[in-house]
């Protein structure tokens, strides 16, 4: 879970980290069923040709937008 907080956290600091992980990683495989709603809403805002940062990603899961907000704020 904490390697998995860790990587979205990162992404949703730095968006541009996004083009090194597109290729190695897929929804699947994050274990957990909220970071791997995260990170298909990241996706999919790439995909848009959109930067992202927690508030765009919380816009689109609201429901989890405290969880996203923590998790940024707890990556350095």
């Amino acid at each position: 879970m904490q390697a998995e907080r860790a990587v979205l956290g990162g992404l949703l600091l730095d968006s541009s980290y996004f083009n090194v992980v597109k290729d190695k990683l897929c929804t699947s495989d994050f274990a957990h069923k909220e970071h791997r709603s995260i990170y298909h809403v990241m996706r999919q805002l790439w995909d848009e040709h959109k930067s992202f940062e927690a508030g765009l990603v919380s816009l689109r899961l609201q429901p989890l937008e405290k969880y996203i907000f923590e998790m940024a704020n707890e990556t350095v």
